[in-house]
C-alpha cells in the first residue's frame, strides 16, 4: 500500500476557504475513478509559522500505477485549480511514501 500525501502551506488569510474546498471539493474529486481511497486531512502542530498554517492531505493506493494514472487524470488539473484559485497563498508538495506492515511475518 502507497500513501500519496500532500503537504499544503496556507496563508491565514485564506485558511478557512481553503480548507472548506479541500472538504467540499478537492477530495471529492481527488476520490473520482478509484484510484485513491482513505483520504485524511491533519493539521501539522510542530511547525508554527507566523501567518499561515500547514495541512498534510492523504490519499492510499494499492499501486504506482494508480498513482500515475490519478496524476495524468485528476492530479494535474485539481494543482492547477489550487494555484489559480489561491495564487501564492496555498504552496505546495507532495511526497510519496509506502505502508510497511508492522505485523510479524
Amino acid at each position: 500500500m502507497f500513501i500519496y500525501n500532500t503537504t499544503f502551506h496556507i496563508d491565514n488569510s485564506v485558511e478557512k476557504d481553503a480548507i472548506y474546498f479541500f472538504q467540499t471539493e478537492y477530495i471529492p474529486k481527488a476520490l473520482e475513478g478509484d484510484l485513491f481511497e482513505f483520504p485524511r486531512m491533519c493539521r501539522l502542530l510542530n511547525i508554527p509559522q507566523e501567518g499561515s498554517s500547514t495541512y498534510c492531505l492523504q490519499f492510499e493506493t494499492d499501486s504506482l500505477e494508480n498513482l500515475e494514472k490519478w496524476k495524468i487524470s485528476l492530479g494535474d488539473a485539481l494543482s492547477k485549480e489550487i494555484a489559480l484559485r489561491f495564487k501564492d497563498r496555498v504552496l505546495a508538495f507532495a511526497s510519496l511514501m509506502e505502508d510497511l506492515s508492522l505485523a510479524a511475518e
